[in-house]
């Protein structure tokens, strides 16, 4: 679950990635945000939503060009807030972050 997002990441970094590179990494910053909430870690929950609003900066840009791709300021904030998640996941148990997955699968994936 840690190493798909940071490769797309990498795909979206390298001008080849494109809708599904987007959801699995927004996905991932989901769920860390509502770990981070649910744990009351409100400084990660504030860098990992950086993140996604970088994430949205892309959407936007690919609705404007038709390119995905990523400025190298949405690239430093996706890549923070995808190793805050990381370090979030291994700080929590496994039922905290699986209901964090829960969350995010019931309210944003539909």
């Amino acid at each position: 679950m840690q190493l798909a997002p940071h490769a797309e990441l990498m795909k979206l970094r390298e001008g080849y990635g494109g809708i599904e590179s987007w959801h699995t990494i927004v996905a991932r910053l989901n769920i860390g945000l509502v770990a981070a909430n649910a744990a009351g870690k409100e400084d990660q929950a504030k860098n990992i939503r950086i993140g996604l609003n970088a994430m949205l900066k892309v959407q936007t840009r690919y609705d404007k060009t038709g390119k995905w791709g990523l400025s190298g300021s949405d690239l430093r904030e996706v890549g923070d807030g995808l190793v805050l998640t990381d370090n979030l996941q291994l700080s929590l148990t496994r039922r905290q972050f699986a209901q964090a997955i829960d969350y995010v699968w019931q309210h944003a994936a539909k």
